[in-house]
């Protein structure tokens, strides 16, 4: 389970990206290393999925490669990470410790949170407050726990539907903390962006974001 507090420090941490880191950057060839792993997993997992992505329809070989690729890089990014701490900007520059936060998007729900432990501890960690708020709500609703932010649906009867939310009264002061849209700003956004409307669902699920019914006045 994951402790508020700890998601809050998480919050904080992250928000100051733009802080100098007042220790040194450590070995630059172990730097350069690492830094030069990261992005060739990353540029593996662009390759693998774009091809399936990409694909006119559906290749099982494309798939099941890309699902055994995802394992070896959660292993992989598991052991550097347990090895070396979240790779920060200042250790090993600004696209690398993106790769790293790609990678983690792409693992299980134990290695996320390892990620978020350890961006936690990280001065200058490289990733942006709505980013670890969008993790966290996953890793909550992975682990069938309330959700902070309210980032989180899935899909029911051609809507969306909000996973729950906890302590949904003070939900925009958090995501304002962090930069986000009121929720309702938020639903409006998502109307406008994939012809959906926001309105009341089960109050223990969240909010319904549903299609906007078609126009039936008769107009042409």
């Amino acid at each position: 389970m994951i402790e508020v507090g700890k998601i809050q420090r998480v919050v904080v941490a992250a928000a100051f990206v733009g802080v100098a880191c007042s220790g040194g950057s450590g070995d630059d060839q172990l730097n350069e290393e690492l830094r030069a792993q990261l992005v060739g997993m990353a540029e593996v997992d662009e390759d693998l999925r774009s091809r399936v992505v990409g694909a006119e329809t559906l290749n099982v070989d494309h798939m099941r490669e890309l699902q055994a690729s995802e394992v070896e890089q959660s292993t992989k990014l598991r052991e550097l990470l347990e090895e070396h701490g979240w790779p920060s900007i200042d250790v090993v520059g600004p696209e690398a410790a993106d790769a790293a936060w790609t990678l983690l998007k792409h693992g299980d729900v134990e290695l996320k949170e390892l990620g978020l432990r350890l961006v936690e501890q990280t001065e200058e960690p490289g990733v942006a407050p709505t980013e670890v708020a969008a993790m966290t709500d996953a890793v909550l609703v992975e682990r069938g726990e309330p959700q902070l932010y309210g980032t989180q649906f899935k899909m029911v009867h051609g809507g969306l539907v909000q996973h729950p939310v906890d302590d949904s009264d003070s939900v925009d002061a958090r995501r304002a903390r962090l930069g986000l849209p009121p929720m309702e700003e938020y639903l409006q956004m998502l109307q406008r962006s994939h012809g959906m409307m926001g309105q009341p669902a089960d109050p223990h699920a969240g909010m319904m974001v549903a299609p906007v019914p078609p126009d039936t006045s008769g107009n042409e």
